[in-house]
């Protein structure tokens, strides 16, 4: 469920980037997300349907499907995809240690119970690293693109997933907005993640808007109602609340490429 917590949300003059004023402390917030319970587990059957055709467009752009990373991986659903979608080598780093307890076993050894730093990879460099529903939970965005950078190829592919503050369904729900939440640092649009991504040495390929496949039962949670009525939707047995829906909920995707030279600034 939505915490409805939120910061001071504020909006640059100059660029139109969202953020909110207040961040907790960066070693607190690694500890809140390592003791985080995996939650959605009866969801990432629609989860990784959804996420596979976002990361089989950003797979047009892939040179050679060698290594693959996924960060903020959860319990490693899309590391199978991966697997099955014919990269050799797949990683995921996930620092909720409840998650990675309900990855399969023929995965979690591939998993490294960590945030994302400089030196989670010495030396291996990825082909692809995505990061789905997690950019807009990053304390200082051009630290972690910068980290991504390193950790990919010449011409490596990012690929970022979240959600759009310029979206119709933000834009109609206002503040009741689940996007609107104490764990989204800044929130991006489709222009602003695009010049964030320029400024640190990628080429942007494509952002675009992308389709989600979600049941009417989780899109209730999502909705601004009273929170009893949430419990209720979320625990009565109706199969209608389980039908599935293909729609555009208010994501973007972003696919950049690791510029070969960095521009000078």
């Amino acid at each position: 469920m939505p915490d409805k917590i939120h910061g001071t949300i504020v909006r640059c003059n100059h660029c139109g980037l969202v953020r909110s004023l207040e961040i907790i402390d960066r070693k607190q917030l690694d500890k809140l997300y390592e003791a985080s319970n995996f939650t959605y587990s009866s969801m990432t059957d629609k989860l990784r349907s959804t996420y596979a055709q976002i990361l089989r467009e950003a797979g047009k752009f892939v040179l050679s499907k060698g290594a693959f990373l996924e960060i903020g991986c959860g319990n490693g659903f899309m590391l199978e995809e991966a697997k099955k979608m014919g990269y050799k080598l797949v990683k995921g780093v996930e620092p909720s240690v409840d998650a990675i307890k309900y990855a399969h076993k023929s995965i979690r050894k591939n998993i490294v119970n960590t945030v994302l730093k400089d030196d989670t990879f010495n030396k291996l460099k990825f082909d692809l690293i995505c990061a789905f529903q997690v950019f807009d939970h990053i304390p200082d965005p051009n630290a972690f693109l910068r980290i991504c950078r390193k950790n990919l190829k010449p011409g490596g592919v990012l690929l970022l997933m979240n959600h759009d503050v310029k979206s119709i369904s933000a834009r109609i729900l206002g503040e009741r907005s689940p996007i609107f939440d104490i764990e989204h640092t800044y929130l991006y649009d489709q222009s602003t993640i695009a010049s964030m991504l320029t400024k640190n040495n990628f080429k942007v390929k494509k952002v675009y808007a992308p389709f989600a496949i979600m049941s009417i039962r989780y899109i209730t949670r999502l909705l601004p109602l009273p929170i009893k009525v949430k419990e209720f939707l979320s625990e009565v047995n109706n199969p209608i609340l389980d039908k599935t829906i293909k729609f555009k909920p208010g994501n973007l995707s972003a696919i950049a490429i690791k510029q070969t030279h960095d521009k000078k600034r």
